[in-house]
């Protein structure tokens, strides 16, 4: 019976209450044939191990203990029956070398009930060890799988933003040359001092693409000052979203606290700023307060505390944007707002910096909450 229940078990054609109950019904029935054959005298009483077995691989612990217990507390009320059912007619209690030999049958009888016990306990917790085990290794294959969809998807991203700035460079180029030779024929035209600005902007961002490519690629670092850097990101905000309604706030943070980075953090922290400021625009309050400071806190490898940057960025969000909140970053996720692909690059770009983020909602407040650990200089 365990064998089929098992079998069945793998085909998902039995539920877990029935396979239970069918379990507990083996192990009486098993224990009745045993006493009817000799009780603890029986050498078969191992067989019992069968149905523990499937019961710790098919129901939770739970229910998997009771079918144990049950086994073992079957096996010593058949010890406690046979020991006040011998009687000297079984020449086990008379005088002499018959009562030594039954003091011995005795303790025979005894050490094979406590052998199944023990054997029973060892194989259960046996398999409870190697089920954590595989559920460990399958949720680490859980976790390679997705990671390598969002590196796929990254990859994707980047060939297209590789071969668009290619595309665009000659083009930019010759419209460089064609505005250099407008103003010098209409120097006084207001509308052409416009247009060089923006398209000046447009050739700024190029380079500035450029330079962080080229150290993605040498994995080169520069060390920066966290609020130097959040004054680059300050005024890259002020010219993205200059409407947006922010509240920078800047603690003091020694001169001699640094934080070793490459130029893709600037881009990665202006997505996530930019988000908040278009999720804050669909709720009550479109304020959105941006937080730098210096924390002390554990590293998680040598169990001491150290001085670490902190930035948190608060934001309300609608009843409806909180639902996606734990896969935000992970996976690209389709709204009407957008697909999440800049919440995307800038989770893979801050943990590629050995930096951490995670986000927080709490009574329809986004917490978005970078840390990235200082070095002093």
């Amino acid at each position: 019976m365990s064998l089929l229940i098992l079998l069945f078990w793998r085909r998902q054609y039995l539920a877990s209450w029935p396979a239970l109950f069918f379990l507990l019904i083996e192990v009486i029935l098993i224990n009745l044939v045993l006493w009817l054959n000799g009780g603890v005298t029986n050498p078969f009483n191992a067989i019992l191990l069968l149905p523990v077995i499937v019961a710790f691989l098919t129901q939770p612990v739970l229910r998997a203990v009771t079918v144990w217990s049950v086994a073992n507390l079957a096996q010593l009320a058949q010890l406690v029956l046979a020991q006040l059912t011998i009687t000297p007619a079984h020449g086990l209690t008379t005088t002499g070398m018959a009562a030594h030999s039954g003091t011995s049958v005795n303790a025979h009888f005894v050490g094979m009930v406590i052998s199944f016990v023990i054997t029973s306990s060892i194989v259960s917790i046996l398999i409870i060890y190697l089920q954590g085990k595989l559920a460990q290794r399958e949720q680490a294959i859980i976790d390679l799988r997705e990671k390598k969809l969002r590196d796929e998807q990254l990859l994707a991203l980047g060939t297209a933003a590789a071969q668009l700035s290619h595309e665009v460079a000659s083009p930019i180029q010759t419209i460089h040359l064609m505005m250099e030779e407008a103003l010098d024929d209409y120097p006084d035209m207001p509308i052409m001092q416009q247009v060089n600005s923006q398209f000046t902007r447009i050739e700024r961002a190029l380079t500035n693409w450029r330079t962080i490519a080229n150290d993605i690629r040498d994995k080169k670092r520069t060390p920066f000052h966290p609020t130097a850097l959040m004054q680059q990101v300050q005024h890259l905000m002020t010219l993205a979203r200059p409407e947006a309604s922010i509240q920078w706030q800047f603690d003091e943070i020694p001169s001699t606290q640094l934080v070793s980075l490459d130029h893709s953090l600037a881009p990665a922290l202006l997505n996530i700023i930019v988000n908040a400021c278009e999720a804050a625009q669909y709720s009550s309050d479109n304020l959105v307060v941006v937080h730098s400071r210096l924390v002390l806190l554990s590293d998680g490898q040598n169990h001491h505390s150290t001085n670490q940057w902190q930035l948190t960025i608060e934001n309300e969000i609608n009843q409806r944007d909180s639902a996606n909140i734990e896969q935000l970053g992970q996976q690209l996720l389709a709204s009407d707002k957008g697909l999440g692909m800049g919440a995307l690059i800038s989770n893979v770009t801050i943990e590629q910096l050995n930096g951490r983020i995670d986000w927080h909602i709490e009574n329809n407040r986004l917490t978005t909450t970078v840390i990235f650990k200082l070095i002093e200089t």
